[in-house]
C-alpha cells in the first residue's frame, strides 16, 4: 500500500487543501490532436528507454501528453513514483467534480492517507510540484522575513476524464526551476511512512520501557542503515506521544474540567481552553489564573517559552510562559499540556494565548531551535522577534566540532567572537577569521548558523528590549521549581 501524502504543504505541519483562487481548473488544454500526442509520447517513451543502462529497463518512465490510465488513482500513483525517482514532491492543486458532488467534496481537504480519497466522481485533475506557486510574506519585520519553499516551479500534469471512461494526459511540462534531489527523497513528507507492523514493534518497546532512541535504533538494524528507513526519529516520538495521549484513564479528563470550573467560582478572571481530537480525546490544554493575566499586561513583551521539561507519565510536553517583573524575577504567564511538538498545535496554543491575554502579543519571544515552534510564532506572533537560545546554539557547537583537534581553542574563540563584538561589521570580520583560522569551512553547521546568524547572534539584539535574557534558563529554572510537586510518574487527575 502506498501512502501519498498529496495535498501537503512544504512545512510539513498541517494538511489542507489546495485550492486553485484564480480559477485554474479552466487551464485544460482540451484542443489537442490525439494522434500528435500519441507520436509524441511514444518518442518521449523510446527516448527514455534508449538512456537506459542494460539490467535498469523498469526505469519509470515520465508522464508525457496522451497517456492514457484507467482512473484518477492510477495518474496519481504514476507521477507520485516518478517524483520520487526524480527527488521532488507532487501535490493535488485542484481537481474538478461532477456537479451533483462538487458542494460536498471540495470542503474536505487532503488526508494524510491518500486510500480515503474518493475520485470516482472526478473529471478533471491537475497535479504541480509542491514548490509550485507565488509567496506572499505577512512578515512586517523586515529583519525577519518569513521563509517558505514556495518557487513557482512550473511542473504541471493536467489530465481529463474522455468519454469513454478513460482518463488522458491533456498537458505535461516537466520543467523545475529548482534542484531535485532523489538522495533526500527519505526526508520529504510524502515518502514517510511507518508500517502497520513497524508500529506494533514501536509501542511494544515503548510499553517494555525501551527510550525512543534506542527503540529507533532496532529499526535501524532492522533496515539495513539509516539510508533505508521510511520514517525518522521524530515520526516514532509523535507516534508514541499520541498513543500515551489516547491512554488517559477514564475519569481524567472530566476530574480536569471539574477542577478548572472550580477555579473559575473562585477566580473570575481564571481562563482556561481545552481541544479534543474526533474521537473527543484530550489533545491540548492551556490554563492561567488572574494574577498572570493582569502581569502580562505590564510584563508581557519579552517571554521565554520553553517544552522540554515532561510533567507527566503519558508524555504530554509542559509548555510555561515565563515574563519578567520590575524586579527582575521570574513569573508565570500561562501553562500547557500538549499533544505534540507540531507546529499546528502551537498554532493552538498561541491562539489560546492571545485570547486569554486580550489579544496581546509579545514583542519578543526567546525559545531553543524548534523549526514547529518558529513557524507558529510567523503565523500567530506576526510582529514578534523570535530569539534562538544562545546555551542551546552553545551546546550544538560543542557536539558538532568536538571532533576538532584544536576543540577548547575553537570554542574559546568562538565566545570571544559572540561576546565581544560590538558591531555587526565586527562580528562578521571576527567570524569569518574564526573560519579561516581553524579550517572550519568543511563544517556544514558552522554555515548553517552564520545563514540564521540574525536569530541568535548578541550584537542583532543589543539595540532592543530584551529585559536581560539570552537564553531559556528562566524557563528551565520554573520546571525545576514545578518538579517538587509534579514527575512522570503523575497523573492527570
Amino acid at each position: 500500500m502506498i501512502d501519498l501524502n498529496v495535498g501537503l504543504e512544504e512545512n510539513g505541519e498541517g494538511v489542507s487543501m489546495c485550492h486553485d483562487s484564480d480559477n485554474s481548473s479552466d487551464e485544460f488544454d482540451l484542443n489537442l490532436d490525439v494522434g500528435d500526442g500519441d507520436r509524441v509520447g511514444d518518442e518521449l517513451v523510446n527516448r527514455v528507454l534508449e538512456d537506459v543502462e542494460p539490467g535498469n529497463i523498469e526505469k519509470i518512465v515520465p508522464p508525457y501528453v496522451g497517456k492514457v490510465f484507467c482512473s484518477a488513482d492510477e495518474i496519481i500513483n504514476d507521477c507520485h513514483e516518478y517524483a520520487r525517482e526524480s527527488g521532488f514532491q507532487i501535490r493535488i492543486r485542484s481537481s474538478d467534480r461532477k456537479k451533483e458532488s462538487e458542494n460536498t467534496t471540495k470542503e474536505n481537504g487532503i488526508e494524510r492517507n491518500r486510500n480515503i480519497i474518493d475520485y470516482s466522481d472526478c473529471v478533471r485533475l491537475r497535479l504541480v510540484c509542491s514548490k509550485e506557486g507565488k509567496f506572499i510574506s505577512k512578515s512586517n519585520n523586515p529583519r525577519r522575513p518569513a521563509t517558505t519553499a514556495v518557487t513557482g516551479c512550473q511542473f504541471k500534469v493536467n489530465a481529463s476524464l474522455c468519454q469513454d471512461g478513460l482518463w488522458k494526459l491533456t498537458k505535461v511540462i516537466l520543467d523545475h526551476n529548482h534542484p531535485c534531489e532523489p538522495k533526500n527523497v527519505k526526508f520529504m513528507g510524502n515518502y514517510k511512512h511507518i508500517s502497520e507492523d513497524d508500529k506494533k514493534r514501536i509501542l511494544k518497546n515503548d510499553t517494555a520501557g525501551i527510550p525512543i532512541a534506542k527503540n529507533f535504533n532496532s529499526f535501524v538494524v532492522k533496515y539495513g542503515g539509516h539510508d533505508n528507513i521510511p520514517f525518522d526519529e521524530r515520526d516514532c516520538r509523535n507516534l508514541i506521544s499520541k498513543t500515551r495521549r489516547l491512554s488517559l484513564e477514564e475519569g481524567y479528563f472530566v476530574a480536569m474540567r471539574r477542577h478548572f470550573c472550580e477555579m473559575i467560582s473562585s477566580n473570575s478572571n481564571f481562563f482556561y481552553m481545552y481541544d479534543t481530537d474526533e474521537k473527543s480525546s484530550l489533545t491540548n490544554v492551556f490554563w492561567a489564573d488572574g494574577r498572570s493575566r493582569a502581569a502580562c499586561k505590564d510584563f508581557g513583551d519579552v517571554i521565554t517559552f520553553d517544552t522540554t521539561y515532561v510533567s507527566n507519565r503519558y508524555r504530554m510536553p509542559f509548555a510555561p510562559f515565563i515574563g519578567v517583573n520590575n524586579h527582575g524575577q521570574s513569573i508565570l504567564l500561562g501553562c500547557a499540556l500538549l499533544s505534540g511538538e507540531e507546529a499546528s498545535t502551537f498554532v493552538w496554543l498561541f491562539k489560546a494565548w492571545m485570547t486569554c491575554m486580550f489579544d496581546k502579543a509579545p514583542k519578543a519571544i526567546l525559545t531553543d531551535q524548534c523549526q514547529s515552534i518558529g513557524k507558529a510564532i510567523a503565523e500567530v506572533f506576526l510582529d514578534a522577534q523570535n530569539r534562538w537560545c544562545i546555551w542551546h546554539i552553545m551546546k550544538n557547537a560543542k557536539n558538532n566540532l568536538n571532533k576538532h583537534s584544536k576543540y577548547e581553542d575553537v570554542m574559546k574563540e568562538l565566545k570571544n567572537t559572540l561576546h565581544d563584538s560590538l558591531t555587526i561589521a565586527e562580528f562578521e570580520n571576527a567570524w569569518h577569521e574564526w573560519i579561516h583560522t581553524f579550517s572550519l569551512e568543511e563544517y556544514k553547521w558552522c554555515q548553517e548558523m552564520y545563514d540564521k546568524r540574525e536569530r541568535w547572534v548578541p550584537v542583532y539584539f543589543k539595540n532592543e528590549f530584551w529585559a536581560g535574557m539570552s537564553s531559556t534558563q528562566r524557563s528551565e529554572g520554573m520546571n525545576f521549581f514545578f518538579k517538587g510537586f509534579v514527575n512522570i510518574n503523575t497523573t492527570l487527575k
